[in-house]
């Protein structure tokens, strides 16, 4: 073997430890992978790309699972550089996990709270659980089941689906992330001049079966401080509809109907119109 083919073969072994490292990063190494989904599928601004805590509370007699998840979500920080993380703890419910897809209703399938700590760390199950009786009241579980059916059959029509996977939903979705290009656009027809555009203010939060995406972005000051906040509905092509395809989130707590209505404008999950 000469010296070139032997350079060649050490390149193409160093990226793939590269690769495979970056992988691992981005991977979720909790238990729960199908609930997981769930939960970065559904809430804005959430991220986790190791560990969070997820605790199964109920099942009901068809396998729905009622379940707390501790974790972060930007969508809690007053400041992306903030000294202290901003967590969430949120309620939610999934239908059911069949042949490597966790199946769930896309709108109103949770109840998140925001809960202020003074350094990251998972908290026991015990601690979970107590944490919820403080903050969590039975109206809001009685809601959160009704909006779930819980109790009765499930209907598969009334679901969405996402194949389960430990890595980052971005790039496990084996479709690209939004251009930059795509994103500054959607962030410049809201922005003010005070504010500051940078890609990675947008998180990816799930996609459609006809490759239209949802992304969630705030705006950010000269000051480092969030402003508003949007989410954004991409086509396949980066495009997005002048009128409809940027709606402004106006409470970060409770949005799941805001969502509902965004998705139905956009013709989500329904074919794309021929030109």
């Amino acid at each position: 073997m000469n010296n070139y083919m032997r350079t060649v073969i050490i390149c193409f072994i160093f990226s793939l430890l590269i690769l495979s490292g970056c992988d691992d990063q981005l991977s979720y190494k909790g238990e729960n992978t199908d609930l997981n989904c769930v939960v970065t599928n559904s809430i804005l601004g959430y991220y986790s790309y190791d560990y969070n805590t997820i605790v199964v509370m109920e099942e009901d007699a068809y396998g729905r699972k009622m379940f707390i998840n501790w974790g972060q979500t930007v969508a809690a920080l007053d400041k992306p550089d903030a000294d202290k993380p901003a967590y969430i703890l949120s309620i939610l419910i999934s239908q059911k996990t069949e042949d490597g897809f966790v199946y769930y209703y896309p709108d109103n399938n949770f109840i998140i709270y925001k809960v202020a700590q003074p350094k990251r760390y998972n908290p026991s199950e015990e601690e979970l659980y107590q944490y919820t009786r403080d903050i969590c009241t039975e109206e809001d579980v009685e809601w959160l089941k009704e909006k779930n059916d819980w109790g009765n059959p499930i209907d598969v029509s009334k679901c969405v689906s996402v194949k389960v996977s430990k890595r980052s939903r971005e790039y496990a979705s084996q479709r690209p992330p939004a251009p930059t290009e795509a994103r500054e656009k959607a962030y410049q027809q809201v922005a003010t001049p005070q504010d500051i555009f940078y890609t990675g203010l947008f998180y990816y939060l799930t996609s459609d079966s006809f490759d239209r995406h949802i992304y969630f972005f705030r705006l950010l000051q000269d000051d480092k401080t969030y402003t508003k906040s949007y989410v954004v509905m991409f086509n396949k092509d980066g495009s997005f509809s002048p009128a409809d395809g940027v709606m402004e989130i106006t409470d970060l707590w409770r949005y799941q109907d805001m969502l509902r209505d965004f998705r139905e404008r956009n013709g989500w999950d329904t074919p794309l119109e021929r030109k």
